[in-house]
């Protein structure tokens, strides 16, 4: 019977039969993500006179309170004024009442620290804007944003300097995610020594590792060939009794596939399944793509099968998504039952694949044509 892939599954075996094979030099492309998902919003007021003109478009009284939503998004904009007109006794009250109010800090409170206007002066003042901060979670989400900040602009050293100051002066200790931004951006730059002694830092303020900062090695010891090594991050994370997770198995899916193991991908994938590792949309993906490029539909069919009918949207998303791959290779013939069965259970569709089918539906050989 197969061990379940949990902590001590030792699932570097596993990975060890499915993907390595000698020579092979890169075997996984990056993946690392950001960790934030953008929304587009429109263009609001500005701060002043915002709330007065939000009530008048909602015919709300001018004195009743905006919503929430509205409220915090109305919060953002004199963050970023305080901050790019020196103000930073207003930037701290803004930060305070953020949290008061229920907000987190996003990815935009400290957009007036920008490529042109960073320096170690304006660090510093901001610095010590969030040792005034109240304690506990304010100081400490407010450091998290600032840290993404930095390392978005490329300033991993300046982030270290920050975290470091303050807390070796007690104002405020950093967790594993703290460090996450600037492992990232030093993974993606191929920065390993750089990184490592990012962990010392982490370890000489008592801040171990946790599962995503092990995945951002191992994805980037996979990405440069160096199997010993990513084997190592394997087992460090058992004997640290860290369970992977779906993006640690996407990894090595991903790698599978990329060095022509697409059979031991597939049994990893099966495994997942079995031991009730939840499966992300972009593993499935990287399996359906690699089948693809095999010469052929039929498997790529049959995987995508096997998983239709467990939930809807993920159905949508399968169905669709290979379709559109057919239609693009020119094999509109195997994408038609797909665009068939998605209509008779009312599954969305896109409009170019709407459009396909509108103009394909009725024709057996589905020629002609492209998503």
């Amino acid at each position: 019977m197969d061990e379940p892939l949990g902590a001590g599954s030792h699932i570097h075996d596993v990975i060890d039969g499915a993907m390595v094979d000698e020579g092979v030099g890169e075997i996984i492309r990056w993946r690392v993500e950001d960790g934030v998902l953008g929304v587009p919003r429109r263009h609001r007021d500005d701060a002043v006179g915002g709330q007065r003109e939000a009530s008048r478009r909602s015919g709300r009284p001018r004195g009743e309170a905006l919503p929430q939503r509205t409220h915090g998004r109305l919060l953002r904009r004199p963050a970023a004024a305080a901050g790019s007109a020196g103000d930073f006794h207003a930037l701290r009250d803004v930060l305070n009442k953020r949290i008061q109010d229920g907000f987190f800090n996003t990815k935009r409170t400290f957009s007036f620290i920008t490529a042109a206007t960073v320096s170690p002066c304006l660090i510093d003042a901001v610095a010590d804007t969030l040792s005034e901060l109240n304690e506990g979670l304010t100081r400490r989400n407010a450091l998290d944003s600032l840290v993404t900040r930095l390392s978005k602009l490329r300033r991993a050293d300046e982030a270290l300097r920050v975290i470091d100051s303050l807390a070796r002066g007690r104002v405020c200790a950093p967790a594993a995610c703290t460090f996450h931004p600037i492992l990232n951006l030093l993974a993606r730059k191929r920065s390993l020594d750089h990184a490592r002694r990012v962990v010392d830092c982490m370890a000489g303020l008592g801040v171990g590792l946790d599962v995503t900062a092990h995945n951002i090695f191992l994805m980037a010891h996979c990405f440069t060939g160096d199997l010993e090594a990513a084997a190592g991050v394997l087992r460090r994370m058992e004997e640290e009794g860290l369970a992977a997770d779906p993006r640690t198995f996407d990894a090595l899916v991903v790698g599978a596939c990329r060095v022509g193991r697409v059979e031991g991908a597939v049994v990893l994938v099966r495994r997942m399944v079995d031991d009730g590792v939840p499966i992300l949309y972009s593993t499935h993906m990287c399996v359906v793509g690699a089948l693809l490029k095999m010469g052929g539909s039929e498997l790529a069919v049959r995987y995508v099968r096997s998983f239709v009918g467990m939930d809807e949207r993920l159905d949508a998303e399968l169905l669709g998504c290979l379709a559109s791959k057919l239609v693009n290779l020119k094999m509109g013939k195997e994408a038609l039952p797909l665009l068939e069965e998605m209509k008779q259970r009312y599954l969305p569709m896109s409009h170019k694949l709407k459009k396909f089918y509108d103009e394909h539906g009725g024709n057996e050989k589905g020629e002609d044509g492209g998503v």
